[in-house]
């Protein structure tokens, strides 16, 4: 059986998306005004835009997240419908705390300054009560090898243990992916452990590291 076709064109805007109408920049961020009147704190690093997830990133998201080569150490697949996948952006802009109250959810996209493009998204799970988060990033393959990820996930890590009161990260990385290694490695991870058949897919079994950074560790 084939696969479902994904959406020919993205479908119009929901009333609650957001369309951009201005944007400043200063002080280490850059400001956003939105037609629903909310105001956006986008934060930016040297290049790059480092903006809140929302319904308005699915169509630019979309096609980026089709390049199988993104998904080879992963479990996950590219999205089929770019219906489903602005009802997933609008759900983890809507709930950033898990129902239970123990899980901060943060979800951010990353746009180049220069152009303006989408490139990929980064994100953190942290757990409220011992203040540990787990961290993750995917990066379209047309964006691979320019720095881009290790720049956002530097960015990452001082947000979270500066602003967010995190001690502990965490990543959790497929043995076999060796490019993923070597960024966490860079940036200070160091691996706690290896967990044997840690999952099944894509016809393989999967081991998996535990790489952790601790925040008294912590120098950039």
């Amino acid at each position: 059986m084939l696969p479902p076709k994904a959406d020919p064109e993205p479908a119009p805007l929901d009333p609650g998306d957001a369309v951009i109408m201005f944007a400043g920049r200063g002080n280490g961020y850059t400001s956003y005004f939105w037609f629903s009147s909310f105001r956006y704190l986008m934060h930016e690093t040297d290049r790059l835009l480092i903006e809140d997830i929302s319904p308005a990133h699915a169509g630019e998201m979309f096609n980026g997240l089709q390049d199988s080569r993104a998904y080879k150490f992963i479990p996950d697949d590219p999205p089929r419908h770019f219906t489903a996948l602005r009802e997933r952006y609008r759900k983890l802009s809507a709930n950033k705390i898990s129902p239970d109250g123990r899980e901060e959810w943060l979800n951010w996209v990353l746009r180049l300054k220069d152009g303006g493009s989408l490139i990929g998204f980064i994100q953190a799970t942290i757990n409220v009560g011992d203040r540990e988060s787990l961290v993750a990033y995917q990066l379209f393959p047309a964006f691979w090898g320019k720095g881009y990820a290790q720049e956002s996930l530097e960015w990452l890590v001082q947000e979270l243990f500066h602003n967010r009161s995190v001690n502990v990260l965490v990543a959790l990385i497929d043995t076999r992916n060796t490019n993923s290694i070597r960024l966490v490695e860079k940036i200070g991870f160091t691996m706690e452990k290896i967990t044997k058949d840690s999952d099944y897919f894509k016809g393989r079994t999967s081991d998996e590291f535990r790489f952790i950074l601790r925040r008294e560790k912590f120098s950039l």
